[in-house]
């Protein structure tokens, strides 16, 4: 059985409740499943904008090789595409902070590589990225700095 745990998040002299940290952090699941709601990848992609920018939003597809699915339903993309839509929408909510449970799940190795590229460059724009992962390539590839945790059990 797991204990609910409490946490406060300070950046800063600034404590993060949890409004502002929805707010200023985009999250991107493991299982993007439930994350994943409109009817076409482009739109899934322009919800996540500030203010909806077409081209920018298509630009961020054609860097991830989706834009030849913009117009399909995400739903219908196979796991390893639906990821990528995923980091897409991330990318595209211009947040500062942005969190990845398992970004490379499901992914090919060429498409890793992508995602590792993308976060890397994401970093290199000033951006946070956490990554919560068992790659040890991504983690290779991409972190700067690495928190191993472990559950120790009594």
């Amino acid at each position: 059985m797991e204990r609910s745990c409490r946490a406060v998040l300070k950046v800063g002299n600034e404590i993060w409740k949890n409004r502002t940290r929805r707010q200023r952090i985009f999250m991107v699941m493991q299982d993007v499943n439930h994350q994943l709601f409109t009817d076409s990848v482009l739109e899934e992609v322009m919800i996540s904008q500030e203010n909806e920018n077409k081209a920018e939003a298509l630009e961020i597809l054609e860097t991830l090789d989706l834009v030849e699915y913009a117009d399909k339903h995400p739903l219908a993309l196979s796991g390893g595409q639906k990821q990528r839509v995923a980091v897409a929408s991330a990318i595209a909510s211009g947040r500062n902070i942005i969190l990845f449970d398992e970004p490379t799940s499901g992914l090919d190795y060429s498409h890793m590589l992508q995602v590792s590229e993308l976060l890397k460059k994401l970093r290199e724009k000033g951006k946070t990225v956490i990554i919560v992962t068992h790659d040890i390539e991504l983690i290779k590839n991409v972190c700067t700095v690495v928190i191993p945790f472990a559950r120790i059990r009594a």
